[in-house]
C-alpha cells in the first residue's frame, strides 16, 4: 500500500463524519467499513480505489496504487475538501454554546465536520433528485441513475462506480429516466444542466471567480430547475461557504420546531429570526440541525 497522511485540525469527530458518510446503504459512490472510507476517483482518466481512515491526529490515505504526486496532491485537496478539514471552528462552537437552539445539539455532534460534494455538477443533480421527495426514495433514484450512467470500475475485485459526466446525460432518451421513475420535470432539468456544464455556460469555476454569496446565489436560480433551496444547498455542500441559509428547508423547519417546542412549521420571518445569531456559520447551523433529527 501506498500512503498519505493529512494533519487533523481540533474539533474534528472521525466516527461523526463516518455515521454521516453512511447513512443510507443504497449510496452508490462510496462504501464505508470497519471504520475505513473507500472511494474511487478517476486521476487522468485512470480509476484509482483509495482507503481513508483517521486516528487521533491524522488522516491516513492508502491506495495499492503508486501514483505521482500531483495525482497525490489532487486526492489530499479532495479529502480536505469533502472533510471540510481547513475550516477553523472554534468561533462557531463558541457561539453555538450559548444559543439555546445549538447548543444541546452542538454538544451532542461537537466534531462533526460538514460533510460536502466537491463537484458542482454532482450536487445540483443531486438537489434535482431530491427535489419533494423524501430521502429514501432520493437514494433509489441516485442508485438507478448512477448505476445506468456512471462510471463503472472493476476494482479490488468489486464493481465501484462514479458520478456520471454532463455528456452522459445531456442526450440521453428521457424514457430511461421515466423508467427509473423520474418526473418529466426532472428528466429536463437534469438535461439542461448537463447541457449548460457542457457548453461552458455554467460551471464551477465560474462561481467560485464570483467570491460573493448574493452573487453566486442570483446565478444559479437563473438556471432553470435551481430555487432558493437549490441554490443554498449548492453553496453549503459544495462551495463551502459558511453563510448559506435554505430558509425554505423542510428539515431546517422540523429541527426548529422541535427545539423551539412549536406547535406547528415556523414562518419564514421565525426561521430567519432564529438564525440571526447564527450569521456568518449558517451553513454549520443548519447541518448541525439536520442531525437532531436522525
Amino acid at each position: 500500500m501506498h500512503t498519505r497522511k493529512i494533519q487533523l485540525p481540533a474539533d474534528f469527530s472521525w466516527q461523526a463524519c463516518l455515521k454521516q458518510l453512511d447513512r443510507n446503504a443504497l449510496e452508490p459512490l462510496h462504501r464505508v467499513s470497519e471504520g475505513i472510507w473507500q472511494k474511487v476517483l478517476v486521476l487522468d482518466e485512470h480509476p484509482h480505489l483509495f482507503y481513508i481512515g483517521a486516528d487521533e491526529d491524522t488522516i491516513e490515505i492508502a491506495t495499492e496504487d503508486d501514483l505521482k504526486d500531483q495525482s497525490w496532491r489532487e486526492v489530499e485537496q479532495w479529502v480536505k475538501t469533502s472533510l471540510d478539514l481547513d475550516r477553523n471552528l472554534t468561533e462557531f462552537y463558541q457561539m453555538a454554546e450559548s444559543d439555546p437552539i445549538l447548543g444541546p445539539i452542538v454538544r451532542q455532534h461537537r466534531g462533526l465536520r460538514l460533510i460536502r460534494i466537491p463537484d458542482l455538477f454532482e450536487t445540483l443533480i443531486w438537489c434535482i433528485i431530491g427535489q419533494q421527495i423524501n430521502l429514501a426514495f432520493a437514494y433509489q433514484l441516485k442508485s438507478r441513475l448512477v448505476r445506468t450512467f456512471g462510471g463503472h470500475h472493476l476494482l479490488a475485485g468489486q464493481t465501484w462506480y462514479t458520478f456520471p459526466k454532463p455528456e452522459a446525460l445531456s442526450d440521453l432518451d428521457p424514457a430511461e429516466l421515466k423508467i427509473m421513475q423520474f418526473s418529466r420535470r426532472k428528466v429536463e432539468y437534469i438535461q439542461e444542466i448537463a447541457q449548460q456544464f457542457l457548453s461552458g455556460d455554467l460551471s464551477q469555476q465560474e462561481l467560485e471567480q464570483l467570491n460573493d454569496p448574493l452573487a453566486i446565489r442570483e446565478r444559479l436560480v437563473k438556471v432553470r430547475g435551481i430555487g432558493d433551496w437549490t441554490a443554498n444547498y449548492a453553496m453549503m455542500r459544495c462551495l463551502g461557504l459558511p453563510n448559506a441559509l435554505p430558509v425554505g428547508d423542510a428539515g431546517l423547519h422540523q429541527a426548529i420546531r422541535k427545539a423551539l417546542d412549536l406547535d406547528r412549521k415556523p414562518t419564514p420571518s421565525e426561521v430567519r429570526a432564529a438564525a440571526d445569531p447564527w450569521k456568518g456559520w449558517e451553513s454549520y447551523a443548519t447541518y448541525y440541525l439536520w442531525q437532531s433529527l436522525s
